[in-house]
């Protein structure tokens, strides 16, 4: 293999994350890539395993952020956050002291500057 096999398998997989030929998710052109880099001896099993290993944390929580960002998509969201404040009454009293007041012909934001006469 030439020096500049890792470096356009690398590039290869940037591309397929960023552009996603053929439609298919983002996951597998990374995972592909990784697996040739495995396979094809650039990178060691054990040190492969040891950089997922590594990464439990940073893959937790972009799993946990992918979550709320498809609940935020459904209206699940809302219901869930309004959930949550009903079952603690002190939680529920501090988020309806934060709302302000609004009635149908009340502008969005109030106006405090003062009124010239």
């Amino acid at each position: 293999m030439t020096p500049s096999g890792p470096g356009s398998i690398i590039a290869a997989a940037t591309t397929g994350v960023i552009v996603r030929p053929f439609r298919l998710p983002e996951a597998i052109w990374g995972r592909r890539r990784a697996a040739a880099l495995v396979l094809l001896s650039f990178l060691p099993w054990r040190d492969a395993l040891a950089g997922v290993e590594q990464g439990v944390d940073v893959y937790l929580f972009l799993i946990g952020m992918m979550l709320i960002a498809e609940l935020a998509r459904s209206k699940a969201f809302d219901y869930l956050a309004a959930l949550a404040v009903n079952m603690h009454p002190v939680a529920a009293a501090a988020v309806s002291a934060d709302l302000p007041r609004r009635h149908a012909g009340d502008s969005a934001a109030p106006n405090d500057a003062p009124r010239s006469c």
